[in-house]
């Protein structure tokens, strides 16, 4: 085992798969920076996070666009995690959701969209072409919570773009957690079979759902523009 350069990544002796990120007295240090994505840095604690607890906003936005940006004929946006923090408390007026062109969101063919709320991960897709919305919670949909995100997203909609029509939201079967850390990762392996085309995978055992996660950290080191 060794420590890299920056001294606080452990991979294993053939430089092939990092193992774990060292916990004791970690150092705040940059991990990468993504030019393309406006600047976005990856810290040493986020990757840290990443392959222990919950996955981070920047993680889990910059893995999404890194995605995205490697299937260059689609249509397709990922929106920030931090963008609807807030939803629920703004004013149906609100200045702080920049607005845009109704034409802007029809253009793309989907509108990716992971949120986190009170420390769980549950992912959106907003499809403009058949004005659907397939959600996805790890933990499983429950009924009363469909109505409150059809609500949450249709009102998003029309605040960002002006959207009047409604948008429905629809729910498929999938993989479902089995502990209480792992819905991050559910939801980059489900936004990731919606980039690819692919059917939602329902199965995703643990030792699957640990393997993503330190492809998730590959990824993110080995497209980061190490400092």
């Amino acid at each position: 085992m060794f420590y890299t350069k920056k001294s606080c990544i452990v991979e294993d002796s053939e430089r092939s798969i990092i193992q774990y990120l060292r916990i004791v007295n970690p150092v705040k240090a940059i991990m990468g920076i993504y030019p393309d994505l406006g600047g976005c840095k990856i810290y040493d604690y986020s990757l840290q996070d990443t392959l222990n607890e919950c996955l981070s906003d920047e993680v889990v936005y910059i893995y999404l666009k890194l995605l995205v940006n490697s299937k260059k004929k689609n249509r397709i946006e990922v929106l920030s995690p931090a963008g609807l923090l807030s939803l629920d408390e703004l004013p149906i007026n609100t200045d702080l959701i920049q607005r845009r062109h109704e034409k802007e969101l029809f253009k793309l063919e989907m509108l990716i969209c992971c949120m986190v709320a009170k420390f769980h991960w549950t992912l959106a897709i907003i499809k403009p072409d058949d004005k659907t919305i397939p959600y996805i919670n790890p933990m499983g949909e429950p009924i009363n919570s469909i109505k409150k995100e059809e609500s949450k997203w249709n009102r998003y909609l029309q605040q960002r773009y002006g959207i009047i029509e409604k948008f429905k939201i629809l729910t498929s079967p999938h993989a479902k957690q089995a502990d209480s850390i792992s819905c991050g990762v559910f939801c980059l392996k489900f936004a990731e079979n919606y980039i690819n085309g692919e059917e939602l995978v329902t199965t995703f055992p643990i030792e699957e759902v640990n393997a993503y996660r330190k492809k998730v950290v590959q990824l993110l080191l080995d497209e980061g523009d190490k400092m």
